[in-house]
């Protein structure tokens, strides 16, 4: 069982009281003078309902791509810069005349008053929130100029939202009316090219192939008909030609290519065969005929005159004929060139086809493809311009002000009780903790029990220390004077400094600034 001295550290604590209720009254004192000199500061908080769009979702596009929270956080990015915060404070008189803040410290202090807050309503945890609503505050000693603040902070929210929509579903409608422009002269160019370059190859065009295919069927066909009549045409030539130099060919000739010396001349060697058949040569029906025969073709032959001619006699029929066979093969040999460079141009434009073919679907592919940007870009476009009016006239999502900022009746902070109460238990647990600081680093032997464990002797008896009575009268004298200057002494000065130095609570704004516990003083503030 452990032995527990009771009796010596009731001495100890009897004998350390004075000094315990110095630093209790010092710290209670500190603490109750700071309770009651800190000025009251009042919170005015206004309510702000997001409002659903009035027009059915399903008959308007959705054209401002940001949700009501991050308008809510860039209006309240806007609110507090250092222009802005500037702006109001010097508007609405925030900070006195006289007042030694610097612009900074001004921007700081409005900053640290004001205060947003997004709430979530409804929804459930399946649908998640059907409904947003944040409140603004701003918090002052003099309440009427918190809630001033506070109306001006939500007439500005208010001009901030209109401002975003409008700008951003403005900014979209202009972006894609300048899209839709350049898109319509990037196609209007696009099929320019697409023309020209049709007209540039129209016999290679894919559409052209079936007609340039018939077309070499045909001009082959031609070829080969030409072929069979330039054959016919030599053959005939060089009849013409044998029957020339052969009058007795002539009957080997057509009809249509002798003349009546020849004809007459074909008939009478029919004439002869028959005879010859019957008649001796000598007959003499045998010989008029053979003399006709020799008449007519000293007159074929050109070496004896036509009795029945005119005197200037021109070409014979099959002079005329071979001329007109001539000609006939030169036409020919004309229109085979003709067709020939034809055909030549045809095969080399079918060569060209598939090369065309591929340069015009990459051109019509990359003209669909702006042409679905196009269609795209304008039912944007359309959208836009639906969405700009619907901001315009104000019947998509706005901020509904519930709740204006009234004049608080009752301070906010600081919470008095809370800080004297703290002081004083503060105060009283620091007491207690000097003095077992003091005792664990107090080495002197005090008891017999120390005086056995310290020197390793057993004494016989102990005497304690007797006080004389002037020592008592001494000590309880200063303990009292210490105790009147802590308890009167240390409200006073702070009385003093806070009414003819420096306010309380710009000191401690300040050493709250100098050692950066800002978001400890938002805690307890």
């Amino acid at each position: 069982m452990i032995d527990i001295d009771f009796k010596f550290y009731r001495a100890i604590l009897w004998r350390r009281l004075p000094l315990i209720l110095i630093i209790w009254i010092l710290i209670a004192g500190i603490g109750i003078a700071v309770a009651y000199l800190l000025p009251p500061v009042y919170r005015s908080e206004a309510r702000i309902l997001v409002e659903k769009p009035q027009i059915n979702a399903n008959l308007a596009t959705q054209t401002l791509s940001i949700t009501s929270g991050e308008i809510i956080q860039a209006i309240q990015q806007r609110m507090q810069t250092r222009s802005n915060m500037l702006d109001v404070a010097a508007r609405l008189n925030v900070f006195d005349q006289t007042s030694e803040y610097t612009p900074s410290q001004r921007v700081e202090q409005m900053r640290r008053a004001t205060a947003f807050n997004v709430i979530q309503l409804g929804g459930g945890r399946a649908r998640g929130p059907s409904t947003t609503m944040f409140t603004v505050s701003f918090s002052d000693q003099n309440p009427r100029l918190a809630a001033n603040v506070t109306n001006e902070f939500v007439t500005l929210i208010q001009q901030q939202n209109t401002q975003i929509r409008t700008t951003r579903v403005g900014n979209t409608a202009d972006f894609f009316e300048q899209e839709v422009t350049r898109l319509s002269n990037e196609l209007a160019d696009l099929e320019e090219q697409i023309v020209i370059f049709e007209n540039q190859n129209a016999d290679a065009l894919p559409t052209m192939m079936q007609f340039s295919l018939s077309e070499i069927s045909r001009i082959q066909n031609r070829l080969l008909q030409i072929d069979t009549q330039e054959l016919g045409l030599l053959d005939q030539k060089n009849q013409i030609e044998r029957v020339i130099a052969d009058p007795s060919l002539a009957s080997t000739l057509p009809n249509n290519q002798m003349s009546p010396e020849e004809r007459q001349l074909v008939q009478l060697n029919a004439q002869m065969a028959q005879l010859k058949a019957i008649y001796s040569d000598s007959n003499n029906r045998v010989v008029q005929i053979q003399a006709q025969i020799d008449a007519l073709q000293a007159i074929i032959s050109g070496s004896a005159p036509d009795p029945n001619a005119s005197t200037s006699r021109g070409p014979s029929q099959l002079q005329l004929n071979l001329e007109q066979v001539n000609a006939n093969l030169e036409f020919l040999a004309q229109q085979r060139k003709q067709l020939e460079a034809d055909l030549d141009r045809r095969t080399k434009t079918l060569e060209q086809t598939p090369n065309v073919g591929m340069q015009l679907n990459v051109l019509t592919r990359k003209h669909a493809a702006l042409q679905n940007q196009f269609d795209t870009a304008v039912v944007r476009l359309n959208a836009a311009a639906t969405g700009e009016s619907i901001e315009v006239r104000q019947q998509g999502e706005r901020f509904e002000v519930i709740e204006q900022a009234s004049v608080p009746e009752t301070p906010e902070s600081p919470n008095r009780i809370l800080i004297a109460f703290g002081a004083i238990v503060g105060g009283l647990g620091a007491g207690f903790g000097l003095i077992i600081l003091l005792e664990m680093f107090n080495k002197s032997v005090r008891r017999p029990s120390e005086l056995v464990s310290s020197l390793g002797i057993q004494p016989f008896g102990t005497v304690p220390y007797i006080a004389t009575h002037g020592e008592v009268l001494r000590a309880r004298l200063k303990t009292a004077c210490a105790i009147l200057v802590v308890g009167i002494g240390i409200p006073a000065a702070l009385y003093v400094i806070h009414y003819q130095y420096m306010p309380i609570d710009l000191i401690l704004s300040k050493v709250i600034e100098r050692f950066g516990l800002d978001d400890l003083s938002r805690t307890f503030g």
